[in-house]
């Protein structure tokens, strides 16, 4: 029965060619592109799934009104400190500021290597790396960016710099304004990441290189460069936390035309 069913459909196939050549080609392109949406979104999925308590981990964006309403992943230096110290919600609270296209020298015996960096160097908070996990080989995570004037980086950054040595208490220098102490070494960051920067220096040391990104008391411009993350509690929902944001207009930038509002933008 079977084959008879085969041959009754090659048959209606040679029989109507031009009709049956358009069908076949219509399922096979159908199947292609189910195959390439499939294999697109699963790779898109893919990122950052490695993290501890993924599902409770957002990054805070700007809301901008002004005539029209946009976005920017950024927040005012000062929210950070604020978000931390004025509620509970977030377990960890870490910011990170990114600077991109710079050179990073350091003294290798009598001469002086240089490196442009296009990823740059993020300048970040220890919780940082308590909301993300992103391993150390080499130091202790709880005190590696405690400092000023210290920094750790991925073990390919120090492959780079210093080959075979040890990288630990190598001086790095950063567009010829500040000197880093390595202190750690992070294990290479997985290939599905959003986080592209391999240099970390310690939060301390941002007042040295861009004081304005520093300024906890400063609720004035925004750069997408300076985000900041949040692991919530558990059993905290994002609706809780967006409810009391609002405040925050009022409270820190009472005059301002261009009106903020905050949001959770989940990893």
């Amino acid at each position: 029965m079977i084959k008879n069913y085969f041959k009754i459909a090659w048959r209606n196939l040679v029989k109507n060619k031009a009709y049956s050549l358009i069908n076949v080609t219509g399922i096979a392109l159908s199947m292609c592109c189910g195959i390439l949406i499939f294999i697109l979104v699963n790779y898109h999925l893919g990122f950052d799934d490695f993290h501890k308590n993924p599902d409770r981990i957002y990054r805070v964006v700007t809301e901008q009104h002004r005539d029209k309403v946009s976005y920017t992943a950024g927040v005012p230096p000062a929210f950070g400190n604020a978000f931390r110290t004025d509620y509970t919600f977030g377990e960890k609270v870490g910011r990170i500021a990114v600077f991109n296209d710079v050179q990073v020298s350091f003294k290798d015996g009598s001469t002086i290597k240089k490196f442009k960096e296009t990823e740059g160097v993020a300048f970040t908070e220890i919780e940082y790396f308590d909301i993300f996990n992103y391993p150390l080989l080499e130091g202790n995570i709880a005190n590696v960016l405690t400092e000023p004037n210290t920094a750790i980086l991925t073990e390919r950054m120090a492959k780079k710099y210093f080959g075979t040595e040890n990288p630990i208490n190598k001086i790095l220098r950063f567009d010829n304004k500040v000197d880093l102490r390595i202190t750690g070494v992070l294990k290479n960051l997985p290939e599905k990441t959003d986080q592209k920067t391999e240099i970390f220096a310690s939060w301390a040391t941002l007042k040295s290189y861009e004081e304005w990104f520093a300024a906890d008391d400063s609720w004035g411009g925004i750069f997408g460069s300076l985000q900041c993350f949040v692991r919530l509690r558990p059993n905290v929902s994002t609706a809780e936390v967006e409810k009391v944001l609002p405040a925050y207009v009022t409270k820190y930038r009472p005059k301002s035309k261009n009106v903020h509002h905050y949001k959770l933008q989940p990893l």
